[in-house]
């Protein structure tokens, strides 16, 4: 068995348009169904990134909000082993996603290449799969497309997640109904058009990558659509007896047909196989450390940037505890226990930018009932949402680099690339202005919200700059 060769059809941009902001456009990355993926150069730094170019007057509006739904889940999400989202810019025909770039390519590509890897080398790639899977876990994302070609690998050959297009919000309780992913890694309920836990789809398609990475091959492949289809839903498929005796428990146990009887993330994380002791140099991992944001009750979304640390910026250098022979994964807590929430005094206070990030998330299509509930004196899953994306606009501020203003009053183009700017006020600066670069940013942990839990299980830290 091949691996399938991917195939998808865009419009490229226009020749003319050759810097998005600062990067210059270079060669072509990829492909993907929503438009291609361009290198892009900074002209005075020599930086590289990825540009994601989407025309938006060749999809359809609902197309256009996965993409903005898209861009509002990797502003959620800030780990070592996903692909960062810096910038969006955006013209009349076309938005430009500026993302992370990676040397290392796909690790599609590296295992048609290798054929097949070793236990030791599947292991690596399959903690850092399930690493990152877990911290968007806790954070509510279903990534639902989960496939060698949208696992990157950087010039280390560490795993970088991407890719977001499929990604869903699942709140606690719910479940989701959307058909989707490759036939090849999706699972049975998600085949027969069930609703289903996001979570549990994920796990089964992290089950087929690990089969993948150790068989060189996938457990369900048929040139037939109908007949591949089939074979999924049955769950019947074989493992050679190279792959260890222990990995094949595991492999049975994610790719389970009854996703009652399917492994959790918990469970594969604490597995015989994936606990083998690993050396240090083999776990090149910093797992972030999301800290609790402040309770205070404020009247501004400026008094919030005061008493908000900087959670991303904590890193604890042992992701892997260490038990004798074992390495066990530590595990993110779910971020309704970590996050703890502000009272928002009145409308006026929800700050504009993220309630549209929320709007276009797709599980708060309801604006008044997602009003209602930032307005709550409780703790809710509403708030513990916009906060963590109030914390990512208050650390990393979107407002036009001078650069970008100067660029596009010298081109004769009337339709220059520009960055998406803040457009509520939200630091103490103007819409688009950039922050006073000595502002200082305290890091105090207030009172609890009347409900707010506490969870004392992640040290707090002080003095962030």
């Amino acid at each position: 068995m091949s691996f399938n060769v991917k195939s998808s059809s865009t419009t490229a941009p226009p020749r003319s348009s050759q810097y998005v902001g600062p990067y210059l456009l270079q060669k072509t990355l990829g492909k993907g169904q929503t438009g291609l993926v361009k290198l892009g150069v900074h002209y005075l730094t020599g930086e590289k990134v990825a540009i994601k170019i989407v025309n938006r007057e060749a999809l359809s509006e609902s197309v256009l909000m996965k993409v903005e739904r898209e861009i509002a889940i990797m502003k959620l999400i800030e780990h070592p082993h996903v692909l960062r989202l810096y910038d969006v810019y955006e013209s009349r025909k076309y938005l430009y996603l500026i993302l992370e770039h990676v040397a290392g390519g796909e690790l599609f590509d590296y295992l048609v290449k290798k054929g097949r890897l070793t236990p030791k080398e599947a292991r690596k790639f399959f903690r850092q799969i399930i690493s990152a899977l877990d911290f968007c876990h806790s954070h509510m994302i279903c990534h639902r497309d989960l496939k060698p070609e949208n696992l990157l690998l950087d010039d280390k050959m560490n795993i970088r997640v991407a890719d977001f297009g499929m990604a869903s919000l699942q709140v606690e309780g719910s479940f989701l109904e959307t058909s989707c992913g490759s036939p090849h890694y999706a699972c049975p309920e998600v085949i027969k058009g069930e609703k289903y836990d996001g979570r549990k789809a994920d796990v089964w398609s992290c089950g087929v990558i690990l089969y993948a990475l150790l068989v060189g091959a996938l457990p369900f492949d048929d040139d037939n659509l109908r007949q591949l289809l089939e074979k999924v839903k049955k769950g019947v498929f074989h493992i050679p007896h190279f792959v260890p005796v222990d990995c094949q428990q595991l492999l049975r146990g994610m790719i389970e047909v009854d996703p009652n009887k399917r492994l959790k993330l918990e469970d594969v994380s604490r597995h015989s196989w994936v606990t083998q002791y690993v050396t240090s140099e083999h776990t090149p991992i910093h797992r972030r450390n999301r800290i609790p944001i402040s309770s205070n009750r404020c009247t501004s979304s400026s008094s919030i940037k005061r008493k908000t640390q900087h959670p991303s910026s904590m890193f604890v250098k042992s992701y892997i505890v260490f038990k004798g022979t074992k390495a066990e994964l530590e595990l993110e807590l779910p971020m309704v226990q970590v996050v703890q929430t502000t009272i928002i005094p009145s409308e006026e206070d929800i700050d504009a930018d993220v309630f549209a990030a929320m709007t276009s998330l797709g599980c708060f299509k309801d604006r008044q009932r997602l009003i209602e509930a930032l307005l709550n004196s409780k703790h809710n899953t509403e708030k513990v949402i916009y906060f963590l994306l109030l914390d990512r606009k208050l650390r990393q501020p979107s407002y036009e680099d001078v650069e970008d203003a100067k660029q596009r009053s010298h081109s004769g183009s009337p339709d220059v690339p520009q960055k998406r700017v803040d457009r509520h006020r939200s630091n103490g600066t103007n819409p688009g202005q950039s922050p006073n670069p000595n502002t200082h940013r305290s890091g105090i942990v207030g009172q609890l919200a009347e409900g707010s839990p506490l969870v004392p299980r992640r040290q707090l830290y002080s003095n962030i700059r």
